[in-house]
């Protein structure tokens, strides 16, 4: 065996050396590359490509839709739920009776694998284009057109469930923080601005100004939210800023400024044109609501959140997504 292989690379060798000294006549070099590369791998010095850094978490897809016990194999076994991501090479095991709908990130490709019935479980491996059954489960898939508000195909951008929800932390010193319209785009001409101190205040006093810095209304209040009078509505494709001041016992304190703009009356009609029937499936309002955080529409992503958890009640991810 030794020999043989001796005899190989002798060959090799050879007829490398004889192809280099031909092709420098010609001065072929992308074939000299080639040829060497090949020399390289023939003695064992071609070293691994790079791909990504060591341990890089890169998925490939999204969990749109969900039911009944599914969990992640391996050597870091976890139970699977809505939004999770996962990537290339992880196996999945769903009980019986369970199923789940995934979505590729970058080609939309969406598939719903569903566990038997009858046998224990169903294993599926994740690959880069699509999922492997290889027992117990069945699949179906089918194509999704993930577009831009400018109608351009766009890859979909993973949901970090921690957004949506607002995060009430106890603080040493009063503060007075805005809970949305921050760097967002609207739909209502008409919004409930929302925010929150972080010990009791007194009252509260809300500004809002345009673009250019004018003040458009003023108000004390001692709630936490405040709709705009009848009189004062916002203009299509015109920005906004705004913010808080809290009367605490030692003073006024200022929440940061707000900023917002109130989308176009034809770019308002396309977002609600791509809002699913009500008899569409789940995970395509899962996808709605995907498509309008990545577009940071977060209020109307808000809403849709909300009916979604209307909708599942029992499930935990989409409660959390709620207003308190």
């Amino acid at each position: 065996m030794h020999i043989m292989m001796g005899s190989a690379r002798g060959w090799i060798k050879g007829w490398v050396k004889a192809s280099v000294v031909g092709l420098r006549a010609s001065h072929r070099c992308r074939d000299v590359s080639r040829i060497l590369l090949l020399l390289l791998a023939v003695q064992g010095f071609m070293l691994p490509l790079k791909t990504s850094e060591a341990g890089a978490f890169m998925p490939v897809l999204m969990v749109i839709d969900i039911s009944g016990q599914v969990s992640k194999t391996g050597a870091n076994p976890a139970t699977i739920a809505l939004l999770d991501q996962l990537q290339a090479g992880d196996e999945i095991k769903l009980e019986r009776a369970a199923y789940v709908v995934l979505v590729y990130l970058k080609s939309g490709l969406e598939i719903r694998v569903d566990a038997s019935r009858v046998d224990d479980s169903g294993l599926v491996r994740i690959g880069h284009k699509g999922v492997i059954v290889s027992q117990g489960a069945r699949q179906q898939s089918k194509q999704i057109h993930y577009k831009s508000m400018a109608g351009e195909r766009v890859h979909i951008d993973p949901v970090q469930t921690q957004i949506a929800g607002i995060v009430m932390r106890a603080e040493a010193r009063p503060s007075v923080e805005l809970d949305n319209l921050q760097d967002t785009l609207m739909m209502q001409s008409h919004p409930l601005f929302r925010w929150h101190s972080t010990l009791a205040a007194s009252r509260y006093h809300f500004k809002l100004n345009n673009a250019q810095d004018e003040m458009l209304y003023e108000k004390n209040t001692r709630a936490l939210s405040l709709q705009l009078p009848d009189n004062i509505r916002l203009k299509p494709g015109q920005s906004y800023i705004w913010y808080v001041k809290a009367q605490f016992a030692d003073g006024m304190i200022d929440s940061d400024w707000g900023k917002f703009r109130l989308l176009s009356s034809a770019r308002q009609n396309q977002v609600r044109q791509r809002k699913p029937a009500p008899e569409a499936s789940f995970s395509e309002q899962v996808l709605y609501a995907v498509w309008l955080e990545q577009y940071k529409l977060f209020d109307a992503a808000l809403q849709q959140w909300a009916d979604l958890a209307a909708l599942r009640p029992k499930n935990k991810v989409l409660q959390s997504m709620k207003l308190p």
